[in-house]
């Protein structure tokens, strides 16, 4: 891990660029202290890869499918979210799926996500925090003895004295492209893998009793009836993941084959008769899963006061996100 050192001078402001789970966390656990704690987040609405969308009156949840609770720490606020009525216990029934053949897993009653939808979780917590959305930022540069925030235009976001991303690694290489700094090394062995996701809407049922299946033997792994999720609206959603080999084969479409090629790996993998859905949409996520984490929590750099969080320090769970985000914060927190 970076440098572990107190920090050399006094942190009064800091700039968080991703408002997924791990930036949020991390921006309200430091706005216990810090007056001036802003997150900057390039779409028009809080949640990352717990993405949810609506098209055609259909809703999604086309990120995150749903989050286990293990840490002590993080079960208590799962507790805390659920009284405050934004999770909810996904209590669906869950298979192992072979060309139609079904083996149970049972009733899954670790399971949690977000009510109405998967991103409402964060959207919640957004709330409580300075966020500028739409606002995307291109890089960071020194300025002084702090750090300058500069978009896409070249225009000054502000000027902080702790930066701290919770993006994607790629995404902090090119951030920090201009930085002489550790981070750009132990964030070199991280691998992230791709996945097509679509969601299908339906007028009728799909013939099949379950909620949710890992797919075997398919060039899917992952599918979901959506509308079977709590506080979801009654009509007929699924969600589908392609594997990260497919995927990968595919990067840039065309949609439209994309999109076939996957209905039909749906049907196949059903083994019933598919209706034609009224709605599909798809989104390619070019970071969709930790493949091969950078085995810490967090990473900070005191010298240059700079910090790394996000779900692949640790591995791909919203939970490794929020304890990611917290531990960070708690470290800064610490040094001050």
């Amino acid at each position: 891990m970076p440098s572990e050192k107190a920090f050399d001078r006094p942190i009064e402001s800091v700039a968080i660029i991703g408002a997924g789970m791990a930036g949020i966390t991390c921006a309200l656990t430091l706005s216990l202290q810090l007056e001036k704690v802003e997150v900057f987040e390039r779409c028009q609405h809080a949640g990352g890869r717990m993405a949810s969308t609506r098209v055609g009156g259909y809703e999604f949840d086309l990120g995150a499918q749903f989050f286990t609770a293990h840490d002590e720490v993080f079960s208590g606020y799962v507790e805390t979210w659920h009284s405050e009525g934004v999770v909810m216990p996904w209590n669906g029934w869950i298979v192992d799926l072979d060309s139609g053949n079904m083996i149970s897993r049972g009733f899954d009653e670790g399971w949690y996500v977000g009510v109405p939808n998967m991103a409402a979780l964060v959207r919640h917590l957004a709330r409580l925090c300075r966020v500028h959305y739409g606002c995307q930022v291109e890089q960071v540069q020194r300025l002084n003895d702090a750090w300058q925030v500069v978009g896409t235009e070249g225009d000054d976001l502000g000027v902080f004295d702790l930066v701290i991303t919770a993006v994607p690694p790629t995404q902090v290489d090119a951030l920090f492209a201009n930085v002489s700094t550790p981070i750009h090394t132990e964030i070199a062995a991280v691998q992230m893998a791709c996945a097509w996701v679509l969601g299908m809407g339906f007028k009728h049922s799909v013939d099949v009793p379950f909620a949710g299946a890992f797919v075997s033997d398919s060039t899917l792994n992952w599918i979901a009836r959506n509308s079977s999720k709590p506080s979801r609206t009654d009509k007929e959603t699924w969600v589908i993941h392609a594997t990260p080999e497919w995927s990968e084969k595919h990067p840039t479409g065309p949609k439209a084959s994309v999109i076939t090629q996957l209905v039909d790996a749906f049907r196949a993998a059903l083994g019933v008769r598919l209706p034609t859905p009224e709605i599909v949409t798809a989104q390619f996520w070019n970071d969709a899963v930790t493949v091969n984490p950078a085995c810490q929590p967090y990473l900070l750099d005191s010298s240059q006061r700079l910090g790394v969080c996000g779900d692949w320090c640790v591995g791909p769970r919203v939970e490794s996100a929020f304890q990611s985000g917290m531990g960070l914060a708690e470290r800064v927190l610490n040094g001050l």
